[in-house]
């Protein structure tokens, strides 16, 4: 399993308060069957100024907390953000260096404000930088209006489900739609501690699983490790089984 929504961090963000939580967390991900963790920390981009700082600030956490996991049964640790949707931010000389470690793939968050076109914009622009996102969380913002999301979906990004979705008996099945639509393509546990936002990829998984089969679990993992290697042609499955979706339309 890849887990590509993590706030594993340490005294970064709302995520892991200490190094010590920041390896227990990975710890018990890799005893749940975690093999690669995407670590992607909080960054709401302000003034151009303040991305200097957050990658110093960062690249120096990251680096504490592999030498940290040194000797220890951890996943492997691919280093990332999960980049808020601000206006202008895409014209920032370092906003590659947001990407996703040895990639053009961007973890991206719409704001949770009713949606403008120049969010949409700011998307776009990325991708004419060449930047590929990955949209984080999509769950939650299911309840937006249609034609928001079908302007989104427009540009093509690739959607990240929280495990946690899936767990909800009255969420699950408008979850279960974004799947059988082909619009979901990997999973992130968005962890940030060991108690209240624990992680539950592996729970996650299961009901996939149970739900799709086997062969959608190892689609959901090739996805993953396409996008890992920085592959350009990620797979979107539409399952014949699966009704006509009312999302994304």
């Amino acid at each position: 399993m890849i887990d590509f929504h993590t706030h594993v961090l340490h005294n970064i963000d709302d995520g892991a308060a200490d190094l010590d939580t920041s390896v227990a967390m990975l710890e018990e991900a890799y005893a749940s069957g975690t093999k690669v963790v995407v670590v992607s920390p909080h960054y709401y981009p302000r003034l151009e100024s303040g991305l200097e700082k957050f990658l110093e600030e960062r690249d120096a956490r990251y680096t504490e907390l592999k030498q940290a996991c040194v000797g220890r049964a951890v996943p492997e640790l691919r280093l990332a953000a999960e980049v808020n949707v601000c206006a202008q931010f895409s014209s920032f000389d370092r906003i590659k260096e947001l990407c996703l470690e040895g990639t053009d793939y961007m973890l991206l968050e719409m704001p949770f404000v009713p949606w403008e076109e120049w969010m949409i914009e700011c998307v776009y622009n990325l991708t004419v930088k060449g930047i590929k996102p990955i949209m984080v969380h999509i769950d939650r913002y299911l309840h937006y209006p249609t034609a928001a999301l079908a302007a989104l979906n427009e540009l093509n990004p690739l959607y990240q489900i929280s495990s946690e979705a899936l767990l909800s008996h009255s969420y699950r099945k408008i979850v279960f739609d974004l799947f059988k639509s082909g619009k979901a393509h990997v999973l992130g546990s968005d962890m940030h501690n060991l108690r209240i936002r624990k992680n539950t990829l592996s729970q996650g998984y299961e009901q996939l699983r149970s739900r799709f089969g086997e062969d959608y679990t190892e689609y959901i993992e090739v996805n993953g490790n396409k996008i890992l290697n920085n592959h350009k042609d990620i797979d979107t499955v539409i399952f014949n089984k699966a009704k006509k979706s009312r999302l994304f339309i």
